[in-house]
């Protein structure tokens, strides 16, 4: 039996997220990356969709949390990244009007 859309979406979803365990195991990726949260948002949420079809409760609520903590951990990296270069910019900012006033 060939497998339709929605169960190589999930098949693709699962080597996402095991992908980026797999890259976290060998250290080639941190916890803190956007790319592990992103992987695994990615894989959750075709996941989900492939749950869809082929409906299974207690793992549609795994994969939906999943796909939610893995949306916060890209919300928490974009807001960092984002605070860091405010703080590169305010730095700049002083060091060049401290040069100013010296001259």
């Amino acid at each position: 039996m060939f497998a339709v859309w929605h169960q190589w979406l999930g098949i693709v979803g699962t080597i996402f997220i095991l992908g980026a365990y797999f890259l976290l195991q060998m250290d080639r990726i941190s916890s803190r990356d956007l790319s592990y949260s992103v992987m695994n948002a990615i894989g959750a949420s075709f996941l989900v969709v492939s749950l869809l079809f082929d409906f299974n409760l207690s793992a549609l609520i795994v994969e939906g949390f999943w796909a939610v903590i893995s949306a916060v951990g890209i919300i928490r990296y974009i807001r960092s990244r984002t605070a860091t270069q405010d703080i590169f910019q305010r730095n700049a900012l002083e060091v060049r009007e401290n040069e100013s006033q010296k001259l």
